[in-house]
């Protein structure tokens, strides 16, 4: 599996904008073995194949930008399971975010990275799957497209959420946006 994610957030407070941008290519392995009722999924190896990140603050007397090296924390896959229902094999993964922003601010939120709609969770313990705003995130296959052949298959959705934070004396505008490409592959052992 291979998933490209294209992002960026944003926190405008009166006295302080903060916007950052971020793109990554992971590529995961793994193997899945039949079992009576489902499928045994075995993790094989996991890369960051591509990791670049910004972040812009702008306060009344500078300019501060930050970039990929001063980001502590890297998007990290979680593959929990592939689940066999109505025919298919739904894939169940989240991409583990961070918080933001980096720079001083009045307030932080976490950068929501991309789910399967089998994994929804979302921003601030909501759901992930209603703020899909084109595609789909329901990455499947059909069980007997793959038994005898090898199965390549492409997935795309963009994901948006947008809030307003209220503190005592002022209110924050918080976005965070993303582009998502999942590519999976699926080649039988012989």
């Amino acid at each position: 599996m291979t998933i490209t994610v294209q992002g960026e957030y944003r926190q405008d407070a009166r006295e302080v904008m903060h916007s950052g941008t971020y793109a990554f290519t992971i590529v995961w392995t793994g193997a899945m073995e039949k079992d009576p009722d489902d499928f045994i999924l075995y993790h094989n190896s996991y890369e960051l194949a591509r990791w670049q990140a910004e972040e812009r603050a702008a306060y009344p007397q500078e300019i501060r930008t930050l970039t990929t090296q001063d980001f502590p924390d890297k998007p990290e896959l979680k593959v929990n399971y592939v689940i066999k229902k109505d025919g298919g094999l739904y894939f169940d993964f989240f991409i583990k975010g961070f918080e933001a922003p980096l720079s001083p601010a009045p307030e932080h939120f976490s950068v929501q990275m991309p789910a399967s709609e089998e994994n929804a969770l979302g921003p601030a313990g909501g759901s992930y799957n209603p703020h899909v705003q084109t595609g789909s995130n329901k990455v499947f296959l059909e069980e007997k497209q793959f038994e005898k052949a090898s199965l390549e298959k492409n997935f795309a959705w963009t994901w948006k959420y947008q809030a307003w934070v209220q503190q005592m004396d002022r209110s924050i505008f918080q976005s965070n946006s993303h582009k998502v490409q999942v590519k999976v592959f699926i080649a039988p052992r012989k």
